[in-house]
């Protein structure tokens, strides 16, 4: 082989799509991009978990001790609601 000949699968010649060190630079322009879009992705997120609250807000934080739910497979409720009337409760629960 010549000097000014290539040689097969080097990947510098023009069937195999161009010179090598050009597509390593577009690979990791490539990369560095979407780890941009990545990072800008998950700070947004984080700041509208920040402005919003961490809380879901289907559910209104409820403050005070928590206790399983007599009768309704583990769901929690707030134990001085239960306390202050506990018939009332149990009244409720048969009415369902």
């Amino acid at each position: 082989m010549g000097a000014n000949e290539s040689r097969e699968g080097s990947g510098n010649n023009e069937e195999n799509g161009g010179d090598l060190r050009n597509d390593k630079a577009d690979l990791s322009t490539g990369a560095i991009a979407a780890g941009a879009v990545a990072g800008a992705a998950l700070l947004a997120y984080g700041l509208s978990r920040l402005v919003s609250g961490s809380g879901s807000e289907s559910e209104p934080k409820q403050k005070g001790k928590k206790m399983k739910a007599p009768g309704r497979g583990g769901e929690q409720i707030l134990r001085d609601d239960f306390a202050r009337d506990p018939k009332a409760y149990f009244k409720d629960l048969h009415r369902k």
